[in-house]
């Protein structure tokens, strides 16, 4: 007990957590009732795209690219337009194996990926999630367990560039119309 936080402190929490579960399970449907109201109730969607404007709206969604890759490590995800940012680092959500973490890796390939696209000071929406071999993984690095650490970085921050470069090239600029489906898919993943 000790080292719980204020009630409101400790609501905020959760609420988060059961967001970033809504995050990673689209195809589940999420409730969170806090002292009697409804705070919120995600139905169980088809897509992760479903999902992202059942939580953020119509706006963001719309703002979305998709991207991927595959091989020995898979990476499906949904990126914004660099015209779609944020002043403070809080709408980016990665997830390895369905578990949510926060990683160096992805935000430094995210911002090389994006370059001087993005105005200095801005963020991207992202949604980032990867699958990999267990082997490949090290979860056991933080307490929470939010930080990882992978068996060949290199390898993986390589796959993860490329993807992740080939998604922002793929976006329009300012004024442009884009594709529809714009993908960036990286074939073969790690050797």
């Amino acid at each position: 007990r000790k080292f719980l936080k204020s009630a409101s402190t400790e609501g905020q929490l959760i609420q988060e957590t059961l967001q970033r579960v809504a995050l990673c399970y689209p195809h589940v449907a999420c409730k969170l009732i806090k002292e009697g109201s409804v705070t919120f109730d995600y139905p169980a969607h088809e897509s992760l795209l479903a999902r992202v404007e059942a939580m953020f709206g119509v706006h963001t969604a719309s703002h979305l690219h998709r991207v991927s890759a595959y091989g020995q490590l898979e990476l499906e995800g949904l990126l914004s337009l660099p015209s779609h940012s944020y002043s403070a680092h809080r709408h980016g959500y990665t997830f390895i194996n369905d578990r949510y973490v926060k990683d160096r890796l992805f935000l430094g390939a995210l911002q090389r990926a994006y370059g001087q696209r993005l105005p200095k000071g801005r963020y991207p929406f992202y949604l980032l999630k990867v699958s990999v071999h267990p082997s490949m993984v090290d979860v056991n690095v933080h307490p929470a367990k939010t930080e990882v650490r992978f068996a060949n970085e290199e390898a993986v921050l390589d796959v993860l560039s490329k993807a992740l470069r080939g998604a922002v090239t793929l976006m329009p600029e300012p004024g442009e119309e884009g594709e529809e489906e714009p993908w960036a898919i990286v074939p073969g993943g790690l050797s």
